[in-house]
């Protein structure tokens, strides 16, 4: 990679190339979101070419039940992760295995609070179980689903087992309750026009230069880090280019700023204040993000 000048800063440094997997990978999840899926082949190739191939396969099959539950069915066809990934960005998402599966994951924590915003407690309650008692629930799924959709409560139950996180498990269980309980259409796909991709949102918490910008700015504004950092992941980093309606995601989003003594209306107030400040703390990290993930073609870097 080149070096790049911003200011009297060189671009490519140290800090950023320790940091690059992570940003890569922040940067995956919200181009599918976003629709753009050229940027979505480059950033998967490139992590190909890192070998990070094990964690693109989990990851696509999480993404699927985070931000498309519709087609989870799908997962029971074998499809290369850059495909599948491609295929998700360009369908209209539906974020409702998301909001359930949030739900439930704090339920089981222990936080009851969950139980005033579930738009239906009984799924709450079965995903919440599901999570304790995870083989029981696929058992159930089979006895539910008809015989043709066995091949996908088997293939859900694996990307159970791959995934990391407990809330990743709990976006699994959800797509899955819905899928069987449901029967729902695939996704449809969408023509909305895509704008370019917007570098500077995979710096991000998951991130270390994105934690130290949250940090920096929440202390000179005097804001709680914790509500930033949740304003900008709901308000920016979640953003789609093509939504369904979802009263689980909505019901996740009212809880969530409960939890901070806040709401939906005045994150977005705040996260409207805070965003130039965040991008400007952020820009040579975004300029030389841009530059990595420009500098592939169709998944590969150019020599």
């Amino acid at each position: 990679m080149k070096q790049v000048q911003h200011g009297h800063s060189i671009l490519k440094s140290n800090c950023f190339e320790v940091n690059l997997r992570a940003l890569l990978r922040s940067a995956l999840q919200k181009a599918v979101r976003r629709g753009n899926i050229e940027i979505v082949e480059k950033v998967a190739g490139k992590l190909a070419l890192m070998s990070d191939s094990s964690w693109l396969n989990s990851r696509a099959q999480i993404i699927l039940f985070e931000e498309c539950w519709r087609d989870a069915k799908l997962l029971a066809k074998s499809t290369p992760s850059i495909a599948r990934l491609s295929s998700i960005a360009s369908k209209t998402k539906n974020k409702s295995a998301a909001g359930l599966g949030t739900l439930a994951h704090a339920l089981v924590e222990g936080d009851y609070s969950v139980l005033d915003f579930a738009p239906e407690r009984k799924a709450l309650k079965i995903v919440a179980a599901a999570c304790e008692r995870p083989n029981d629930f696929f058992r159930w799924a089979i006895d539910l689903a008809p015989p043709e959709d066995h091949s996908f409560v088997y293939a859900a139950k694996r990307a159970f087992s791959q995934a990391s996180w407990p809330w990743d498990k709990a976006f699994v269980l959800a797509g899955t309750y819905f899928t069987v309980t449901e029967k729902p259409a695939l996704a449809s796909e969408t023509y909305a026009t895509v704008p370019p991709f917007p570098y500077w949102v995979a710096i991000d918490k998951h991130t270390k230069p994105g934690k130290l910008a949250f940090r920096r700015a929440a202390v000179d504004l005097r804001i709680s880090e914790t509500l930033l950092s949740w304003s900008s992941f709901y308000f920016e980093g979640a953003k789609t280019n093509a939504v369904d309606p979802s009263l689980w995601w909505d019901a996740e989003l009212y809880w969530r700023f409960a939890t901070v003594k806040s709401s939906p209306e005045d994150a977005q107030n705040l996260w409207r204040n805070v965003i130039a400040r965040i991008q400007h703390e952020v820009r040579s990290e975004s300029a030389a993000l841009k530059e990595v993930i420009e500098g592939c073609k169709f998944g590969l870097l150019r020599d």
